[in-house]
């Protein structure tokens, strides 16, 4: 019995560290839709509409960071867009997703650059800009359209989140790390499902995207439960050894006693 609590055990614990591996790498989550430094976003799975008085193109070292520039030559609009799949639709319709974009406003000016994601039935949207001493601002598509300034922060580069909870059904919204928001409901849009970034206001200000993203984070599954069930019973069949040898112990000591 002792032999095969043994290899039980081993077992158990050799699923554990497996189960722990995949769940650990798969974690991060699926990605849908990503922009990647100065690569050309048509390359990597997104559509282009530009007007004659807007354009894009790479940016290399700019402040440390390759990208992709969509800039405004005079009321012009260029933005790209890609359009989900009905798998990945399902896959954001049925779990937490998060939308990233790391980008610098180029030169001072009012919203117009944006990143949005429509689900298919609700839309969530930011829009960025810059104050007239250059200050980057985020501003939240949403009732009473919140603002927050990185005061102090200039032309750099920075990283606007939403995540999104399905549980709740509200996004949060993350700048470099921090939430500054939470709660954030989307607005009812009956629309293509698809992912949105770029230059899309002809008063919008030039900007220069590092990445964008939009990621879906599945949930805690039986996986996780088969995970920490098994570590559970493998614990405790190595709680029991010591005890059942002590106990034996005990049981010489008293018959050497008589």
């Amino acid at each position: 019995m002792k032999a095969l609590n043994n290899i039980l055990c081993r077992l158990l614990l050799v699923l554990v560290f497996k189960v722990g591996a995949v769940i650990s790498t798969s974690g991060q989550g699926t990605v849908l839709a990503q922009h990647l430094g100065s690569s050309d976003p048509t390359t990597e799975g997104f559509s282009l509409s530009v007007s004659s008085d807007g354009s894009v193109g790479p940016v290399s070292n700019d402040h440390g960071f390759d990208a992709w520039q969509t800039h405004n030559n005079g009321g012009g609009f260029a933005y790209y867009v890609q359009a989900l799949s009905p798998q990945q639709q399902a896959q954001v319709a049925g779990s937490d997703w998060v939308m990233s974009a790391s980008l610098r406003i180029v030169s001072p000016s009012s919203l117009g650059v944006a990143d949005a994601l429509t689900t298919g039935s609700e839309l969530f949207q930011l829009f960025f800009g810059s104050t007239p001493n250059g200050d980057p601002f985020v501003q939240i598509d949403s009732p009473g359209n919140p603002k927050f300034v990185l005061t102090g922060a200039g032309s750099t580069y920075n990283t606007y989140q939403l995540k999104y909870d399905s549980m709740s059904g509200t996004a949060g919204l993350w700048v470099d790390g921090v939430e500054e928001a939470n709660n954030i409901p989307g607005i009812p849009n009956i629309q293509t499902a698809e992912a949105f970034w770029g230059l899309g206001q002809s008063a919008g200000p030039t900007a220069n995207w590092s990445q964008f993203s939009l990621t879906a984070v599945p949930e805690p599954s039986t996986t996780c439960l088969l995970l920490f069930g098994g570590g559970a019973m493998a614990l405790r069949l190595r709680a029991r050894r010591p005890s059942h040898h002590w106990a034996k112990g005990i049981q010489e000591s008293v018959k050497g006693s008589r």
